[in-house]
């Protein structure tokens, strides 16, 4: 489980950062055009879950707990940010790490 509280943000804000419409002062705008590393982030994360499940032994409900918990607190975190700053950029993608990060500690803590 603690792998996927770093392994989730990450990857979904990555995921973010090329699928959202970037804000025009943004540097990242060549990355939304980039549709192998979009595919290849999926597979690292789809890899990531798999492994967790598979040596989670019998916590296999914690780590679905903590993945959902990151994966709600780096998304709602993302698309409220965005929102404010009508654009997606790096700093709201490190700000989705943070409250994804947040969220998965706070979950597995509630599950022990």
């Amino acid at each position: 489980a603690l792998v996927m509280i770093m392994a989730v943000p990450r990857g979904l804000s990555a995921l973010m950062m090329m699928s959202l419409e970037p804000m025009e002062t943004s540097q990242y705008i060549e990355m939304q055009k980039d549709d192998k590393a979009r595919g290849f982030l999926i597979l690292q994360l789809v890899i990531w879950a798999a492994l967790a499940f598979a040596f989670s032994g019998g916590d296999r409900m914690r780590v679905l707990i903590t993945v959902l918990a990151c994966g709600i607190g780096t998304l709602a975190s993302i698309f409220i940010a965005r929102k404010e700053l009508q654009g997606m950029n790096g700093d709201v993608a490190g700000y989705g790490i943070l409250w994804g990060e947040l969220l998965g500690m706070m979950s597995l803590i509630i599950t022990l």
